[in-house]
C-alpha cells in the first residue's frame, strides 16, 4: 500500500512538472526516495549547493561524535570537494545561531563554515591564527577566535591563510575562477 502510495506520488510530480513545463512552477524540485538514484548533475552532490546549507546547521559536534544534523553530515560526508566553498564561506558575516554544543555567542555563517571546515580537514586551528590569538586561547578557548574574527579584517587574513593553506596542501588556488567575459 506504501508503496503503492509514493509510485504514484512520483507519477503524480512527475506529470505536473511535464505539465508545468517552461512556467515558473517548473522550477520545483520533487524530493525522491533515498533508494532513487542520483546523476552527477543532482544538485546535493554540487558542493556550492552543498556550502550554501552551512545556514540550516542546527547542531556541530562538541568533539568527534556523531549528531543527527542533516546539513551538517552532508557536509561532513562530502569531504574535500566542500572545502574550497566553506573557505570562501568563511567571510560570510551573516548572523546565525549559535549550532555549538557550548555556552552560546553571536555567531556568523563564516564562524560555523570554519568549524565544519576544521572538522573535516583537521587542520591545527592554532596554525591558523596568529601567535597573539593563540596565546589567549590558552585562558580564553574558542573565545579568542571569535573575538579576532569580529575584526572584518582579522576575518579576511584568516580566509587568506585557508587560502594559502589549501594551495600549499593541494597545490592549486580554492578560489573560483573568474567567469568568461
Amino acid at each position: 500500500m506504501l508503496r503503492s502510495a509514493t509510485t504514484h506520488l512520483l507519477l503524480s510530480l512527475l506529470l505536473f512538472n511535464l505539465a508545468c513545463r517552461g512556467s515558473s512552477v517548473s522550477k520545483v524540485v520533487a524530493h525522491t526516495p533515498k533508494e532513487a538514484t542520483r546523476s552527477s548533475a543532482d544538485p546535493v552532490e554540487n558542493p556550492q549547493v552543498l556550502c550554501n546549507r552551512v545556514s540550516e546547521i542546527k547542531t556541530l559536534p562538541f568533539y568527534d561524535e556523531e549528531v543527527d544534523d542533516p546539513a551538517y553530515n552532508a557536509l561532513l560526508k562530502s569531504g574535500e570537494k566542500v572545502i574550497p566553498c566553506l573557505i570562501e564561506k568563511v567571510a560570510d558575516t551573516t548572523l546565525m545561531p549559535d549550532p555549538r554544543q557550548a555556552p552560546k555567542v553571536d555567531t556568523v555563517i563564516g564562524d560555523v563554515a570554519f568549524f565544519v571546515l576544521i572538522n573535516i580537514t583537521k587542520v591545527d586551528l592554532m596554525k591558523l591564527l596568529p601567535p597573539k590569538v593563540q596565546k589567549k586561547f590558552d585562558d580564553e578557548g574558542v573565545y579568542a577566535y571569535f573575538r579576532y574574527t569580529e575584526n572584518k579584517e582579522n576575518r579576511r587574513k584568516l580566509q587568506e591563510k585557508l587560502y594559502e593553506w589549501y594551495r600549499q596542501k593541494y597545490g592549486k588556488d580554492a578560489r573560483e575562477p573568474p567567469a568568461p567575459r
